[in-house]
Parts: C-alpha cells; structure tokens; sequence
C-alpha cells in the first residue's frame, strides 16, 4: 500500500467513523423521543386509570343508594297498602261510619263551595 493509498484509506475510514457516530447520535436521539413519549403514554393511561377507578365507584355508590331507595320504597308501599286495607276492612265493620264521614265530607265540601261563590259575588 502506498503513502497515498494509506492516507485514503485513513480517510476513508475516518469519514466511515463520523457517518456512524452520526448515526447513532440520530438514534440516541430518536430513542431518547420515543422514551419520553412512551413515559407520556404511561402517565395518561395511569390517569386514565385512576380516573375510571374513580367513576366505577361512584357508580357502585349509585347503585347502592339506587337499591337502598327502592328498598325504602318498597316498604313504605306494602305498609300504605296494609294500612290501606286495615283501614277499608274497619270501614266495611262500621258502615255508619263511613256513611257519617262521606255525609260530613260532602257538606263541607258544598259549605266550601257555597262560600267562595259568594265572596266572588
């Protein structure tokens, strides 16, 4: 090998030596981007998860208020429908009573009437 073909080839591989530094320069920086990136997804999707967490138990604590209310609900039904029928039952034993309470119910009702047709008078 002459002096000549030892310099281009020193050159050469000098210039090979930069190209690939270079390139991984390029790379180091890519990886480092797609690093930072992929870390930004993680924090999202952990937010995100947190914040599911977050509805699913409201959304249990609906659902059991919701039950809780149609429980409530439901009791107060079958106790105004038993005192509903208690109260029917005892009418039919006394049906003076229930004569006496609607005659009362319909002169009140007609005293009412006749009252505010004559304020409007």
């Amino acid at each position: 090998m002459t002096t000549s073909d030892h310099r281009h080839s020193h050159h050469h591989g000098q210039s090979n030596n930069n190209n690939n530094q270079n390139q991984d320069v390029e790379v180091d920086s890519e990886l480092l981007e797609l690093e930072t990136a992929l870390n930004d997804i993680e924090k999202a999707m952990d937010k995100i998860e947190s914040q599911n967490s977050t509805i699913q138990t409201r959304l249990r604590d609906l659902l059991e208020s919701n039950r809780e209310m149609t429980r409530e609900f439901t009791d107060i039904r079958r106790n105004m429908s038993s005192k509903f029928k208690e109260v029917h039952r005892q009418l039919e034993q006394m049906p003076g009573v229930a004569h006496d309470l609607a005659a009362v119910t319909s002169n009140t009702l007609t005293k009412i009437e006749q009252d505010m047709s004559s304020t409007t008078d």
